[in-house]
C-alpha cells in the first residue's frame, strides 16, 4: 500500500482489510457486507463534498497499532497495543475512517448487545475535525446497533469536553436532568 504524508500520522498504516470499502460517494454512505444504505434522514447528513472524496468509512476494526497512535496523537493518552487489541475485539460495533492508508477517525460501541450500549472512542484526527466526520460516525454506529437494541435499551456516552453539541445534535440528553443524576467515571491506575 502507498503511504500518504499527513504529519503526525506518517507512521500509521491501515491494515489490508480496511481497503475493502469504496470511497464515500456523494449523497450516501459507503456500502459493505454489514452496513446497508442508511435511511433518507441519515443520508441527508452526508459528509461535505471535499471530505467525501477523501475519507473511506468501513465497519472493520482498525489495526491496533494505528488505533494506539491515533489515540495518542489526539491527546487520549498511550495504551499498550495488546490492550487496544482486546478492546477492539470486544466491541459491539465499529466504524473507522481512512484517508488513503492512514487511520484518521474511529468510533465504536461497547456494551451487552441488548440493553446497554455505550459510544466509546469517537476520535477524529485534528486536521479532519469540523467536517461532519464525527457526526457521520455516530449516525452509523446508532444505525448499526438499532436492530440489537431491545425495547427500553439505553445508549450512553461520556462526551469529551467541547464535543457535547455533537451528541446533543444526535439526540442525546445531557445529564443531570430532573430525573437522572450526573454521569460518573472511575479511572483505573
Amino acid at each position: 500500500m502507498r503511504q500518504h504524508s499527513h504529519g503526525m500520522f506518517d507512521h500509521v498504516r491501515a491494515s489490508p482489510h480496511t481497503s475493502l470499502a469504496p470511497l464515500v460517494p456523494p449523497g450516501q454512505f459507503c456500502r459493505n457486507a454489514r452496513l446497508p444504505n442508511l435511511p433518507s434522514t441519515a443520508d441527508q447528513r452526508a459528509l461535505p463534498s471535499p471530505v467525501r472524496r477523501m475519507i473511506r468509512l468501513t465497519n472493520l476494526a482498525p489495526d491496533p497499532h494505528a488505533f494506539v497512535a491515533l489515540r495518542a496523537a489526539c491527546g487520549w493518552g498511550t495504551i499498550p497495543v495488546e490492550t487496544a487489541r482486546r478492546a477492539l475485539a470486544t466491541s459491539t460495533a465499529m466504524v473507522t475512517g481512512h484517508h488513503g492508508d492512514t487511520l484518521v477517525a474511529v468510533g465504536r460501541v461497547v456494551g451487552d448487545g441488548a440493553l446497554y450500549f455505550y459510544l466509546q472512542d469517537i476520535i477524529v484526527a485534528p486536521e479532519f475535525r469540523r467536517q461532519g466526520i464525527g457526526r457521520t460516525i455516530v449516525d452509523r454506529l446508532l444505525f448499526e446497533i438499532a436492530p440489537l437494541a431491545a425495547p427500553g435499551a439505553t445508549i450512553g456516552l461520556m462526551a469529551a469536553k467541547g464535543a457535547e453539541d455533537l451528541y446533543i445534535s444526535a439526540g442525546f440528553t445531557p445529564r443531570p436532568t430532573n430525573q437522572l443524576g450526573p454521569g460518573m467515571t472511575r479511572f483505573v491506575e
